[in-house]
């Protein structure tokens, strides 16, 4: 008998040890991904010592559980609270080169757009792999999500997390289907007025949460209009974005109330949203999606009121 137990705990430990190997992120495997930028990158191991130059991809990459190998971050990665303590490489659009490649990475994330081709070709020319993602539709900010769960090693992760999200954007259309949609202004900044239009994955997200853009096809997906456009457009909800600080949304507030005529002002439907959970095309979205739809139907989600 105190063999057969003998054995029953050798397999029971045996088989534990299997189960960790088979949980950790595959290191010997060689793998390809294509960037955004339609470039090849070719990984012989799993990366480990890994810098985020973009908010969302360092929240993309604690969501994963990729904590330890975070190396690096940007000053504007603030989220989760633990990406403070991580060393910082530079501000968000100019990290610095020099402390850059003196950390030794062996992965760069950072996402198309934000930094100067220069970069990339500086990154190209010492050979740090550097992957800059495309997260311009809701779509692509899913697989994005996969994309660098493969690269760290968590692609099960990856893969999780993106269908947990997609599931979460499947609850709000089914929600608010059927339903009328107020035409909605974001207002990115005040002066002059900027918001979004179509092409853009916030006003996809507008559209998701069961409302209409007021943007006309053909405008830049980040665009510029005057109040003649908007009055015409006669918005039934503006949402400010609370990116511009709280002073100049209050005084944003302030300032709209003098168009007495317009249907936002008329039915008390100013809101401000926390921008980081919108512009920031990563786990938090879903958020922001949700906050829209509480925002835009308050009627469909009497759980939690606008604010």
């Amino acid at each position: 008998m105190r063999c057969f137990r003998f054995a029953l705990l050798f397999i029971f430990l045996l088989w534990s040890a299997i189960a960790c190997l088979l949980d950790r992120p595959a290191h010997a495997e060689s793998f390809q991904v294509t960037d955004a930028l339609g470039r090849t990158l070719t990984f012989s191991k799993t990366p480990r010592r890994i810098v985020s130059l973009a908010p969302s991809i360092t929240e993309t990459l604690f969501a994963l559980g990729v904590d330890q190998e975070i190396i690096g971050v940007t000053t504007s990665c603030d989220y989760p609270p633990q990406a403070k303590l991580k060393p910082k490489v530079g501000g968000l659009t100019t990290p610095n080169l020099e402390t850059l490649v003196a950390m030794k990475p062996d992965l760069v994330i950072s996402v198309k757009g934000l930094h100067k081709f220069e970069l990339v070709s500086e990154m190209d020319r010492l050979k740090i792999p550097f992957y800059v993602s495309d997260p311009s539709t809701v779509k692509k900010i899913l697989q994005e999500i996969r994309v660098i769960g493969r690269l760290t090693g968590r692609a099960k992760a990856g893969e999780q997390l993106s269908e947990t999200m997609e599931k979460r954007i499947e609850a709000v259309e089914a929600k608010v289907r059927g339903h009328q949609r107020p035409a909605v202004l974001y207002v990115l900044w005040g002066d002059p007025l900027m918001t979004v239009g179509p092409g853009s994955y916030i006003e996809e997200l507008i559209r998701i949460s069961g409302g209409r853009g007021i943007v006309p096809e053909g405008r830049p997906a980040y665009t510029q209009l005057n109040m003649e456009e908007v009055l015409a457009e006669d918005p039934q909800v503006v949402i400010f974005a609370s990116e511009m600080g709280d002073d100049t949304v209050a005084a944003e507030r302030q300032r709209w109330l003098r168009w007495t005529t317009l249907s936002a002002v008329k039915e008390h439907r100013l809101y401000t949203v926390d921008s980081n959970l919108l512009h920031r095309p990563g786990p938090r979205l879903v958020d922001g999606l949700e906050a829209l739809a509480r925002l835009i139907h308050p009627e469909l989600f009497p759980d939690q009121s606008a604010k």
